[in-house]
């Protein structure tokens, strides 16, 4: 990781002043948790949360010592849905949720924090129209955004 953010201070010219931690993999078997794989599980959470960790941990060394800038964590609406089969995808972006608020506590004074989870968008359909949780089924607001 150190070797990636020496690549972009270089190409860019600067110091790292910002980062924007986005991964999403899922399994696209979408398996309940006692049919889940140990590797895909893995893969699922080494790429979403592992990913997320190593970036936020180099990058807050950097701001620090640069006199401050931005962590940007996003994560998915996914995680209060309880959806069978999008355990490891759930679980992932728990962690940085958590992670991220664990993070900010500490670093606050120093380097700024934002968090947001996206909602779903309109190719996600099928993975909404069973969900308990009404304001989940809410997609206007992110495809407006997306149309324009």
């Amino acid at each position: 990781m150190r070797n990636l953010f020496d690549r972009a201070e270089e190409a860019f010219r600067k110091n790292a002043h910002i980062l924007v931690n986005r991964s999403g993999v899922l399994d696209p078997k979408f398996p309940f948790l006692e049919n889940t794989f140990e590797q895909a599980w893995d893969w699922t959470l080494d790429i979403n949360y592992k990913g997320a960790f190593l970036c936020c941990r180099e990058s807050t060394n950097r701001l620090i010592k640069g006199g401050g800038g931005w962590i940007i964590n996003i994560t998915s609406s996914i995680v209060g849905s309880l959806r069978s089969g999008h355990t490891s995808y759930a679980v992932s972006n728990a962690v940085v949720d958590t992670m991220t608020k664990i993070l900010t506590a500490y670093i606050a004074p120093y380097v700024n924090i934002v968090h947001f989870s996206l909602s779903t968008i309109h190719l996600l359909l099928p993975v909404t129209d069973n969900n308990p949780h009404p304001h989940f089924k809410n997609t206007f607001d992110v495809t407006m955004v997306y149309e324009k």
